[in-house]
Order: structure tokens, then C-alpha cells, then sequence
């Protein structure tokens, strides 16, 4: 069935102070604070509609919290983040996909979504610093993580480096971005440096069998025989009963895990 809603608000000044008093609590809970949005020398106008999946706007110095907040109810989407709910939107596009919709409506944002079923179910957005990723660390390897796996995905490898870079960067203590990092590195016969990386996720993880595997395949790559085996052994413990098996570029696994995004 066709899905289409249509929401119209033209915002005067004085309508504005009063839609912030009624979306106070909502701002505060996703978009991190609870600005009050301050009223436009001009009458501001906006208008959302999606039909689809495919988003349309019309926006004439709109605030972004209202625009945000609207563009939430309309595409039946969960959107959060930190966002400057006071700046303000002059756009006009219609029949966008969601992530464009939200670039198209401010550039300042990085955007990272989940999925179910391969459907959107939850859009989170990142202030952009000054080299285009996250200002906050914390953010930036919750953005370039993902961002790095989907670039490995399509054969981007340029772009899953540095993604992979950046996201080890905002938290050096994070296990997996190093750890498929790494796998990319071995892949890649960058041994020398996917070795400092998988030794760095055996001692942040080292209760996990996947790392110990990691170490196998790299010990088995660079032919450090004794090494291989004690990693191997290691994983075995660890994994129980669970079944050990070698994938299609030669990287050994949990049969139960995929490994991503080579397999």
C-alpha cells in the first residue's frame, strides 16, 4: 500500500516561540538539549511530505529542529542526534531518499542509519568537525566504522582505510574496528602493519575466539609456525564446540560468523 502523508506549517514569529514550547521535551530527548527556537524576523514556511519512502520539502527560513521533527513524524523514522536546532533551512526538493532528504536540508551533518530487513529503522546524526567527520571522538568512531565496512563492501578499499583509520583513532580502545581493519590489512598482505592491530585487539578482547582466529590466519600468512599453532589452540579453547573453518580468501572463522564483508 501506497504510504503518503502530507504536513503543512507556515510559522509566524510568535507561532514559532509557541511550536518550541510544545516540541521543548522532544528536542531535549533526541536532539541532546532543549534550545528554545528563537523566533525569524520573516515569517518562516515549511512543508514535508513522503510518498513511498521518498521525501519532499519546501522550506523557507525554517528551523532545523522543527524541520527535523517534522521530517521524523512524516518518514515514520527515529531520528537522533546532537543538531543546532535554530538553524535555519531554505530548500526545495522533492522525491529524496531519506539520507539525501537530510543532506539536502543542512550539509553539516554526518549521517549514519541502521537497518532491518533492509529497511531504515533509525537515522543518527553527527555534527561534522572541521575535516568532515565528527567533531566529538566518541562520534567519530561511532560514524566511521560503519563507514569503513560499507566502503569495503563496495570495493572502495581507498575509503575503508581511512574510515577504518579514523574510527581507531576516535577510540583506540574499540577491539572490532582495529580487528576488521586488520583483516583488510592481511587481505591486502600489508602484514606488517595488520600485526600491531591484531595484537592490540588480542589484548583488548582476549576472552573472544574471532581475534585469536585473526592471529591465526595472519601467523599462518607470514609463516611463524609455533606462533600459528598457539593461536590456533587459543581459539579452539575458546570457541567450545563451536566449528572452526577457513573462508574463500583463506581467513579462518566460527563457521556461525561471517566474516565481513569478505565472505
Amino acid at each position: 500500500m501506497q504510504r503518503l502523508r502530507k504536513v503543512t506549517i507556515r510559522l509566524t514569529a510568535r507561532s514559532i516561540v509557541f511550536v518550541a514550547g510544545l516540541m521543548a521535551s522532544t528536542f531535549s530527548s533526541t536532539f541532546g538539549h532543549a534550545d528554545e527556537i528563537e523566533p525569524s524576523a520573516e515569517p518562516a514556511q515549511l512543508l514535508v511530505t513522503s510518498d513511498s519512502g521518498l521525501i519532499s520539502l519546501q522550506a523557507t527560513d525554517a528551523p532545523l529542529g522543527s524541520v527535523i521533527d517534522l521530517l521524523r513524524s512524516t518518514a515514520d523514522i527515529d531520528i537522533e542526534g546532537h543538531v543546532d536546532v535554530n538553524e535555519r533551512v531554505n530548500a526545495n526538493f522533492a522525491n529524496l531518499p531519506l539520507e539525501e532528504a537530510i543532506s539536502a536540508i543542512s550539509d553539516r551533518y554526518i549521517i549514519v542509519h541502521e537497518e532491518s530487513g533492509g529497511a531504515i529503522t533509525k537515522v543518527v546524526l553527527f555534527r561534522k568537525g572541521k575535516d568532515g567527520l565528527p567533531a566529538n571522538s566518541a562520534e567519530l568512531t561511532l560514524s566511521a566504522y560503519p563507514r569503513a565496512l560499507d566502503a569495503w563492501t563496495k570495493g572502495d578499499i581507498r575509503s575503508a582505510i581511512d574510515f577504518f583509520e579514523n574510527a581507531i583513532d576516535g577510540d583506540p580502545d574499540a577491539w572490532a574496528p582495529r580487528a576488521d581493519y586488520a583483516r583488510l590489512l592481511i587481505l591486502m598482505t600489508d602484514y606488517e602493519k595488520a600485526g600491531p592491530h591484531l595484537q592490540r585487539s588480542v589484548e583488548l578482547n582476549p576472552a573472544n575466539p574471532r581475534v585469536w582466529l585473526d592471529l591465526y590466519s595472519y601467523y599462518q600468512r607470514t609463516v611463524q609456525v609455533k606462533s600459528a599453532l598457539d593461536a590456533r589452540q587459543r581459539a579452539r579453547d575458546l570457541a567450545g564446540e563451536q566449528a572452526i573453518v577457513q573462508d574463500q580468501t583463506g581467513l579462518w572463522r566460527l563457521e556461525r560468523d561471517s566474516i565481513f564483508p569478505s565472505s
